[in-house]
């Protein structure tokens, strides 16, 4: 990095190969993002979609984590983005296990400072899509509602 600029309008840039890796899970699972980081009370959710798309990282963000009198905990927010989802692997990447022990299985720490490592980035691949090659039958038993 040494030479090349550091930060944007939005703040510090994100290390270009852990910004590689994210794009790598995405690729490969078709993760959809979803922001609990601190910069959403910071920058709040618009901002924080601008700059995604302004610095051109990978994915879309779907939603941004801003605490408010109806959820004031990134545990909180994570369950209510889950819930009702019958089969929705999913993983958090975060410095900072601050989450409920039901959110623990796909709780990734991370470092701060390096972002997702070579082997965050194939855990998280490996979540997200331990589904895919299940035969048929062994979803036999789970009832799904009528739209």
């Amino acid at each position: 990095m040494e030479g090349k600029t550091t930060k944007d309008e939005y703040g510090p840039l994100f290390c270009p190969k852990a910004v590689a890796r994210l794009s790598e899970v995405i690729e490969a699972t078709n993760a959809e993002i979803f922001v609990i980081s601190s910069w959403g009370d910071v920058l709040g959710e618009d901002k924080i979609i601008e700059m995604w798309e302004k610095r051109g990282l990978p994915g879309k963000v779907h939603a941004v984590f801003v605490p408010d009198e109806k959820c004031d905990s990134k545990a909180n927010w994570i369950k209510r983005c889950i819930d009702g989802q019958i089969f929705l692997p999913y993983i958090i990447l975060e410095d900072e296990p601050i989450f409920m022990p039901e959110q623990e299985e796909g709780f990734i720490k991370i470092n701060p400072v390096t972002g997702i490592s070579k082997e965050d980035a194939k855990i998280s691949i490996d979540i997200l899509n331990r589904f895919d090659n299940l035969p048929t039958s062994a979803f036999k038993d789970i009832a799904y509602e009528k739209e």
